[in-house]
């Protein structure tokens, strides 16, 4: 039998497992809470957008609120990073972990000569994009 790996988008429980190992070694107090919680609490509707990153949307009608851009969610992650002078900057601190892709782009731009703080107070929301991506 062939395994066929979840798609960008779709939950996958190795992939949060992975993420909250991870997440452990330095939270271990918020790696827990996040695997008390279900992703469904955070009421996000997350797909891939064009440019291959995840993207979404939480609630619906007019007070939904879009999570990141529908088209180049990576682009935009990194774009924001690029506004941060390795130089000059060794501490980040982010409000808000959203879709992860402006974390991400920080952290490779500040290296081992920065650290990034991040501030997420939501553990469904974050479950569900650990469970998603990496």
């Amino acid at each position: 039998m062939q395994h066929t790996p979840p798609a960008l988008g779709d939950a996958n429980a190795e992939m949060l497992e992975k993420n909250l190992r991870a997440l452990a070694r330095s939270s271990p107090r918020v790696a827990e809470a996040v695997a008390r919680t279900r992703s469904a609490d955070a009421g996000v509707v997350l797909d891939v957008a064009p440019d291959g990153g995840l993207t979404g949307v939480r609630g619906s009608g007019p007070g939904a609120v879009r999570l990141g851009s529908a088209r180049a969610p990576i682009d935009e992650g990194e774009r924001l990073a690029a506004t941060v002078d390795p130089a000059t900057t060794g501490c980040a601190v982010v409000l808000g972990f959203g879709l992860g892709h402006h974390v991400r782009a920080l952290q490779q731009r500040l290296g081992r000569a920065g650290v990034v703080l991040v501030y997420e107070p939501d553990a469904a929301l974050l479950r569900a994009v650990l469970e998603r991506q990496d």
